[in-house]
């Protein structure tokens, strides 16, 4: 084999091993990126009554974020838009945000806790989102069902 052939070989070969991405180099967030048509249901209760029931549809778009483990999501609802960051862990998700105001009536309680919490399924994702405060001893809670499907 003549010099040239050898360097070429050894520039080939390296070319191709420079091109392999492990299992590690794979984002985690890539299968879940993308826009996602959702519906959901908001049952309010004030203790144990049932004040009211809401059902809708909206969008979600999920992009990556800047950390590693990091997605946003993009809200738009009917009266509602939001941008929420959020953080992956396996095929679940927790949204980052701790409060949210909760409106019953004509009542808003702007300091309202909030979690949600979801799990990505083949074709899209589930999501729980709870918003609760207690006053007078009672306490006054919003829980929505988020159910997306990847379009």
């Amino acid at each position: 084999m003549s010099m040239q052939r050898i360097v070429l070989f050894f520039l080939v070969l390296f070319g191709v091993m420079a091109c392999k991405t492990s299992k590690d180099d794979i984002d985690p967030r890539a299968p879940y990126i993308g826009q996602y048509d959702v519906d959901y249901t908001a049952v309010t209760k004030i203790g144990s009554f049932t004040y009211g029931t809401d059902t809708g549809k909206g969008k979600i778009t999920i992009s990556q974020g800047a950390q590693a483990d990091e997605l946003i999501f993009d809200i738009v609802f009917p009266a509602y838009n939001e941008k929420v960051t959020g953080f992956l862990n396996g095929k679940e998700f927790r949204l980052n945000k701790v409060k949210e105001p909760l409106v019953i009536g004509a009542r808003t309680y702007s300091d309202a806790d909030y979690a949600a919490r979801g799990e990505f399924t083949s074709g899209g994702f589930t999501m729980l989102a709870v918003t609760q405060t207690v006053q007078d001893n009672t306490t006054l809670m919003k829980t929505g069902t988020f159910t997306a499907v990847r379009k």
